[in-house]
Formats: C-alpha cells, structure tokens, sequence
C-alpha cells in the first residue's frame, strides 16, 4: 500500500498530465484553425447544432463532474485507515478530472471541426473548472476531515 504522500503525489501527476495534455490539444487545434480554417464546412445551422450540442455536453459534464466525486468522497468512511482512505480521494479525484479532460478534448475537436470561436469561450469555462479542481491538502483536509496527524502525514 502506499503512503498517503505518495497517493496525493500521485494525484497531482494525474492531474498535470490531463491539464497538459488539455493545454497543448487546444494550441495545437488553435494553431490548426487559424492556419488553415476548420476542417470541415458546415452549414449554418449544422455548425449551430453542434455548438448547441457543445454546450449541452459541458452543462451535463460538469455539475457531473463535481457532484458523482464528491458523492464518492462522502461515502468514505472515516474509520478505515488513512492510507485506504487517500487511495479513495484519489480515485474519487481522477474520476473528476478524466470527465473534465474529455468534455475539454472533445469540444476542441468540436472547434477544429468547425472554427466556431464561441467554443473557444466554452473551453475557458473548461479550464477555469479543471483549475478550480486541483488537488491541494487543504481542499483534502477538508474533503476527507483529517485529523491533526494525517494533515503530517500527507504534507
């Protein structure tokens, strides 16, 4: 089993990969659009209805993504030992950012599809919430209500 150190490690390597990887596929669609235009035309109303369908994924995915890990977060149980109890935030935790990168992953490709940059302006409200959701001990502290010697431990 590993230490709690280790898991919060751990969880922020998770998080820092999926943020980079979010970071440089929207460069990257960015650069593409602007060089060379969407990849494929669409009619007006086609392009419409996949913004629409844009913002409806990221109206579902992100109440999603902070309400089903918190839901987990708040059926550990705080007799269980520490470490089995990081290793539950943690999946709790990875859980939330994997909706959040792939709600981000595929409204940038929603962009590279369509050039519509209203859905730049979506993928903002994406990063601002990846951003909000980094782990930190206090955000765990408080999660997980620690006592004085599990904050020690993990910091």
């Amino acid at each position: 089993m590993t230490t709690p150190k280790e898991t919060f490690k751990l969880m922020n390597r998770v998080y820092g990969v999926l943020f980079l990887a979010l970071i440089v596929f929207l460069v990257i669609t960015s650069l593409y659009v602007s060089n060379n235009g969407p990849m494929l035309l669409f009619t007006p109303g086609t392009a419409y209805t996949l913004m629409v369908l844009a913002v409806g994924l990221v109206i579902l995915a992100l109440p999603l993504a902070w309400a089903y890990p918190q839901r987990l977060v708040k059926r550990i149980n705080p007799q269980d030992p520490f470490p089995q109890r990081m290793d539950q935030y943690r999946n709790a935790l990875i859980i939330r950012f994997v909706i959040v990168a792939t709600t981000g992953l595929l409204v940038s490709m929603l962009f590279l599809l369509t050039g519509d940059n209203n859905l730049i302006m979506i993928l903002a409200i994406i990063l601002l919430f990846f951003i909000i959701s980094r782990p930190s001990p206090f955000k765990t502290e408080a999660d997980l209500g620690l006592k004085e010697e599990e904050r020690k431990q993990l910091l």
